[in-house]
Order: structure tokens, then C-alpha cells, then sequence
């Protein structure tokens, strides 16, 4: 998005969204992107780019990645984008069913559909396999040496557990190179580690759980050992974050209304994506405080689990309040004002319970004095809950706030702290038409 923004990166914005865009739905989060920074005028450049990536997927990738929840959807895409079908091409079909498919006064029309996928021959009714065995042959190798991926892997885990597949036959093959290479992120491990936690009685219980609160129906031996690998894969996913986190402090909200979730179809707390996220870039070397009513530096054992130091962090007990400005401050006052990053992870709805009042200008104030102390340094606040609240004004210099949150977060830090070398590899790099 910088890219079309940027007059030194436009140039290269059409040879490479095409790269940038792999998978379907990701024009809908340029677009989102986009239309939240710039209203609905959509650049040239950017038109052509959405068009040809639009241009290169099937009906199968399409209706895999529509989401009918999401604020924008394919109809908008066409709607601002008008992108036109190519002759011999079966575009044409698949905007035809994106733009009429499903509603009542174009009943000619069929929806998006997903055909010959694993999703799909699960809910096949003429196939009088059982779900085990519908799920043991998509996981065996074919004929050209491929299985399940380990998104689907990770994402049915529970359902195959409960179906009476063992942790061995779902994840026994999977290497340390596939977890590095598969670009999934540490979180979407975790949130199938607390799809499966608490259904069996055990002392390992996340945050105190224990019993069987998830109501899984499998055997405890192979919940654990799914656990086990769990557990492994977001270790072993959070060494392949980027280095830019060495001289980073990161502070955790863990105030009482942490506690909501991060949205109404979501179980996830936003003090879950927090100390999750702290957790993670603890782990590769950044320094980490809690706050609530009152703040504590976190010094635990950095070759803990994520897990554990996930629940390290969410039991310091600093308080209920939120008084996001003692970090900032804190940071001045312990003479620690070297950090060149410092993220904050929160819902954004901070107040200075010290004082009554909403802790804007008290946050404002304490970061400006941060940064006289350390003119270099750059601040990310990290709004789980987009609520729209900032807490200082936009177009502070070196200040980003990032309304709702992303996993590739850290991605986005390490691009902005390295502009000059993202741009240096984009010119020395040929796109792959």
C-alpha cells in the first residue's frame, strides 16, 4: 500500500502486486487498507494490479477465501476495481457468479463453488467412508508425493483428534523445515493449542485450566501429544521472526477489560493476542513490561515455552487500571531511554486512574519526553480492538497506530525500521511475471 503512497516506490507497485497479492483474499485487504486511508478513489496503478492478480485465481481459489463476514467482499472488488474479463478466459463465468450468484432476482445464476478439496469430500454424503478415514487418506501422500497441508492440519486438529485420529498420523511427518517454511505464524499454532487445551485432566493447564472445559472427546495421551507438537511449532515458528526486535521494549496491557474478547465471532481475550504477541518478540530478544494500574518490568526465562511465558506475563499483577503512560515513563525515569522501538500492545481505552481522567495528553506527554531523550526512536500502538481512540494525534513523526491487529505485525515493524533496505532489495529484484 506504501508502495502506491510512496512517489520512490510507485514505480515498482504494478510489477510486483502481483507477487504481493497471492492469495485471493488479499486484494480485499488492499482494498480495505486502501479505502480506510484514502476514501474510495482507487489509483490507476492500483486498479491494474488488483486486476491482474484477480485475473490468475479459479472458482475453487475464490469461493475458498470468501468470506462472508469480512466488511469487504469480491462484489466490492468489482464494483471499484471493474475489472474486465479476457477473451478465452473463464473470468467472465466467476465475475458473473461474484456479482449475481445468490441473489433472489438472479436465480439463473449459481454461487462460488469449491470443488475435488478434502473440505469438500468431508461433507460428500454419497462417500460412506467414515470422517477417520476421509481424513487418513487426504493426509496420506499421492501419487506426486504431497499430503494436507499444515494449515488444514493445524486449523481440523481438534476435529481429527475427536474423529479418532492419533497426534502420530496428523502431525508425524512434519519437520522442523516445513513449520519454517510453511509462513504460518506463531499464533495460528496457538490457536489451535487452545482448541484442544482443557479437555483433559492435566497440571499443564494453560493459565490455570484444567478438567474438561473444551468438552474435546479424545484420548488425553494423544491431546497432549498434539499439545507437545503444538507447543513445538510455535517455538520453532517464533525463531523465524525477524532480527529487528534486539532493541525493542514492548509493553502488555493486562488490565481487567483486556479480558473482552478481541471480537464478537472470536473467543480469543485481547490479553491472550497481547501477552501472546509479548511473549513472541520476548523471545527474540526484546525486553518486556505489564501494565495496568501499575507497570513491572517481565525478566522471565527466555527459553521458556510460549505458553508458559504467556501466563508468566498475565500473572505479574500490576492492577486493573489502564495507565499506558507509565511505560514511556518508566522507560525515562529507570534510565532506559535506548530502545529504538517500543510497541504497545492494548485495546487503546487507557485512562489515568491516578488522576480520573482519560490519559491522551498524560501518554502524549511521557512519549514526548521519550523522544528527546531518543530523537531515533519510533513508537507502535498496537489497538487490538480498533476501537478508532488515539492516543496521540495522527501524523505524529515516527508514531504508529495500527487500528485492530494482524499477526504479521512484526513484519510491519521490521519494514518501517528498514524503508532503505526494502527498497533496495525491491530494485535489485526482477518480478516474476
Amino acid at each position: 500500500m506504501l508502495s502506491v503512497e510512496n512517489e520512490r516506490t510507485r514505480p515498482f507497485a504494478e510489477d510486483y502486486a502481483r507477487g504481493i497479492m497471492s492469495r485471493t483474499d488479499e486484494p480485499l485487504d488492499v482494498l480495505a487498507l486502501w479505502v480506510s486511508r484514502n476514501g474510495k478513489t482507487i489509483p490507476g496503478v492500483l486498479k491494474r494490479s488488483i486486476e491482474d492478480a484477480m485475473h490468475e485465481w479459479n472458482e475453487w481459489q475464490y469461493a475458498k477465501w470468501d468470506q462472508p463476514s469480512k466488511e469487504w467482499q469480491y462484489r466490492d472488488l468489482l464494483n471499484l476495481v471493474h475489472p474486465k474479463p479476457r477473451e478465452g478466459s473463464p473470468q467472465e463465468d466467476i465475475f458473473r457468479k461474484i456479482a449475481l450468484g445468490g441473489l433472489d432476482n438472479h436465480e439463473d445464476v449459481e454461487e462460488l463453488k469449491q470443488e475435488d478439496t478434502w473440505e469438500s469430500s468431508l461433507s460428500d454424503d454419497s462417500d460412506d467412508r467414515s470422517k477417520a478415514e476421509k481424513y487418513r487418506a487426504e493426509l496420506e501422500e499421492d501419487e506426486d508425493g504431497y499430503s494436507m497441508g499444515l494449515f488444514p492440519r493445524v486449523r481440523q486438529c481438534r476435529d481429527m483428534l475427536e474423529a479418532g485420529l492419533s497426534a502420530e498420523e496428523i502431525f508425524g511427518d512434519v519437520t522442523d523445515d516445513w513449520i519454517r517454511n510453511s509462513r504460518l505464524y506463531p499464533f495460528r499454532f496457538y490457536q489451535a493449542y487452545k482448541a484442544i487445551n482443557g479437555g483433559v485432566t492435566t497440571s499443564r493447564g494453560l493459565f490455570g485450566t484444567s478438567g474438561t472445559s473444551a468438552g474435546i472427546d479424545a484420548p488425553a495421551g494423544e491431546v497432549n501429544a498434539a499439545k507437545d507438537f503444538l507447543e513445538h511449532a510455535m517455538q520453532t515458528s517464533t525463531d523465524s521472526l525477524p532480527d529487528v526486535l534486539h532493541n525493542t521494549f514492548v509493553g502488555v496491557d493486562t488490565s481487567g477489560s483486556m479480558s473482552s474478547s478481541v471480537s464478537g465471532d472470536s473467543d480469543l481475550q485481547c490479553v491472550e493476542i497481547a501477552s501472546l504477541f509479548g511473549a513472541l518478540v520476548y523471545r527474540r530478544g526484546a525486553d518486556l513490561a505489564a501494565f495496568a494500574s501499575d507497570t513491572k518490568q517481565f525478566h522471565g526465562d527466555r527459553r521458556d515455552t510460549v505458553t508458559t511465558t504467556m501466563e508468566n506475563i498475565q500473572s505479574m499483577g500490576v492492577g486493573g487500571g489502564t495507565n499506558g503512560y507509565l511505560i514511556p515513563k518508566a522507560l525515562r525515569q529507570n534510565d532506559m531511554t535506548g530502545y529504538n522501538q517500543v510497541i504497545i500492545f492494548t485495546h487503546m481505552q487507557m485512562w489515568d486512574s491516578r488522576s480520573g481522567l482519560r490519559s491522551e495528553s498524560t501518554f502524549q506527554d511521557e512519549w514526548n519526553k521519550y523522544k528527546q531523550a531518543n530523537p531515533d526512536a519510533s513508537l507502535y500502538l498496537v489497538d487490538l480492538q480498533s476501537y478508532g481512540t488515539l492516543q496521540i494525534p495522527e501524523g505524529a513523526q515516527d508514531v504508529y497506530q495500527l487500528q485492530g491487529w494482524t499477526e504479521s505485525v512484526i513484519d510491519f515493524i521490521d519494514n518501517m525500521e528498514n524503508v532503505d533496505g526494502m527498497i533496495q532489495e525491491i530494485e535489485s529484484t526482477e518480478p516474476d511475471r
